[in-house]
């Protein structure tokens, strides 16, 4: 700061923490998102460090030339940053949205793929338990007409028995 003129200094002290946002801004290559979040002695150091880098290459441009700009063409450019700014905070919300509505999806499909899985192994186990008790309903059967057979075949024996 002891570089630049009582003038020069005494306009950087006075300027909101917005002007100089927006002189960071034009000056340095950080991003938006970073002077945003940056505070007074940061903005000043960035200012003042671009400032005299200028002021060697070119005598002409230095914060008090950037004071003199129209006060409307500040207020339009801060409006303009804000404006940027507000557009990146809602895309990046949209972005956020979409990822958390592609989470939910593939949630809800998960959870159909393990109800479809668990309803076709409810079915494969109702038709096994429905075939292991046609099968015993069959064997019952079976061992019902043997008896019958058997019973048959005694009452045949007998009756010859009889009549002998």
């Amino acid at each position: 700061m002891e570089k630049l003129s009582q003038e020069q200094q005494e306009s950087l002290r006075k300027a909101s923490n917005e002007r100089l946002r927006v002189m960071a801004a034009r000056i340095c290559s950080v991003s938006e998102e970073e002077i945003a979040v940056m505070d007074r002695t940061a903005l000043l150091q960035i200012v003042v460090a671009g400032s005299t880098a200028r002021a060697e290459d070119e005598k002409d441009v230095t914060p008090s030339a950037t004071a003199r700009k129209p006060p409307g063409e500040v207020e339009m450019q801060l409006e303009l940053k804000r404006a940027e700014l507000e557009l990146k905070t809602i895309e990046a919300e949209s972005r956020k949205a979409e990822l958390e509505a592609g989470e939910r999806k593939a949630e809800r499909e998960l959870r159909m793929r393990q109800m479809e899985m668990e309803e076709k192994e409810k079915e494969r186990q109702d038709r096994k338990d429905r075939m292991e008790m046609e099968d015993r309903e069959k064997q019952r059967q079976d061992r019902k007409d043997q008896m019958e057979f058997d019973l048959r075949v005694k009452e045949l024996e007998m009756q010859g028995e009889r009549q002998r």
